[in-house]
């Protein structure tokens, strides 16, 4: 990601130029490369090489976790010395998972629905994060799954989100962006905990991983397209149920074919990433727990003059969904539209 568009949060039909939907949620940032079929030879369904990417007899392009988990054999080259090109490191490696959610799915820790005790930065006094605490350990006696998230960086987003199971598994969820050194990496990491403390060292008030034992681990290039992800839920008053928003987001742009939007309810920052345009047909959807009633979305592309803010009523489960257009020519020039739905919509 270019710039820090991703900075800690104060707290925690539609009308498209096109037909055929792909299913919503599809990454569309990782797809295999290519510069002649040849180089499609681990895809066992490509039949092209198509402005650089491989794609199917449909036209559709390749992702390349789809060639990983075909098990296909590469094909052979012509030729007495033929063998499997090599694709680009770029093309065969597996994304760090990211976000909180993808993270503890990718070592098995079952925190759906958990609820969540606060977000905080380097401003929160030893009392804040002394309650956020007690309210993690209270869910946890009450066997809810739960998370507090702290961010100890002055001038950047580097979250550890800690979290705990209906069955009192604690974990760490870690994700630094390396903005400043001459490195540039993305680092990602999952630490089992046997329990998580209140600790104070000078000023800073942080919590702390006891006995961590790292589960997964990732570092990645920044500038490698994030895949989008969900940072959160929208913070509810302690007791009180929330309601499921369901919020697609889609890049309808072949000017900007990969756009960074961010997304904050009521001033939580809730959803972020680079969405690949792809064909047009690329919706990802995010479940997004939110407090009944009317809320607050804005949505902004930091690197163009996009930008929304629009208040929308969720008294109970409803879908939404956010597109991203930008046509040089057109009045409208780089915008975004959002429309509500009291049930799921049918992109096509």
């Amino acid at each position: 990601m270019k710039g820090i568009g991703r900075v800690l949060a104060a707290a925690l039909l539609l009308a498209l130029g096109c037909e055929q939907s792909h299913q919503a949620g599809s990454s569309g940032s990782n797809w295999l490369r290519c510069e002649t079929l040849a180089d499609c030879g681990a895809a066992a369904d490509a039949m092209a090489c198509d402005e650089g990417f491989c794609v199917d007899d449909d036209g559709d392009r390749i992702a390349v976790i789809d060639v990983k988990d075909s098990g296909a054999a590469p094909k052979a080259e012509a030729g007495p010395d033929a063998r499997a090109p090599e694709p680009s490191d770029a093309s065969v490696r597996e994304p760090c998972a990211w976000g909180a959610d993808a993270l503890l799915n990718r070592v098995g820790a079952d925190v759906g629905g958990r609820a969540n005790c606060g977000l905080f930065g380097t401003g929160s006094s030893a009392a804040e994060i002394a309650a956020a605490r007690e309210c993690f350990e209270s869910a946890v006696s009450a066997a809810i799954p739960v998370e507090i998230t702290i961010s100890n960086c002055t001038d950047c987003w580097i979250p550890t989100t800690y979290v705990a199971t209906a069955a009192g598994e604690r974990f760490a969820v870690l994700m630094a962006q390396d903005h400043f050194s001459a490195n540039r990496l993305r680092e990602a990491k999952v630490e089992a905990c046997d329990d998580i403390v209140v600790v104070e060292a000078s000023e800073i008030i942080d919590l702390s991983c006891v006995a961590p034992n790292v589960l997964y681990a990732c570092t990645e290039p920044l500038d490698a397209p994030l895949a989008p992800y969900k940072l959160a839920d929208v913070p509810m008053p302690p007791g009180e149920n929330g309601v499921s928003l369901h919020l697609y987001v889609s890049n309808q742009s072949f000017e900007r074919p990969l756009a960074e939007i961010n997304v904050y309810l009521d001033g939580a920052y809730v959803v972020t990433g680079d969405f690949d345009v792809g064909s047009q047909h690329n919706w990802h959807e995010f479940e997004i727990a939110v407090p009944p009633g009317s809320l607050s979305l804005r949505a902004i592309m930091p690197e163009g003059s996009a930008e929304l803010d629009q208040q929308i009523e969720v008294p109970a489960e409803r879908w939404a969904v956010l597109n991203y257009w930008f046509y040089p020519d057109e009045p409208a020039g780089e915008h975004f539209t959002l429309t509500l739905h009291d049930q799921r919509p049918l992109l096509n």
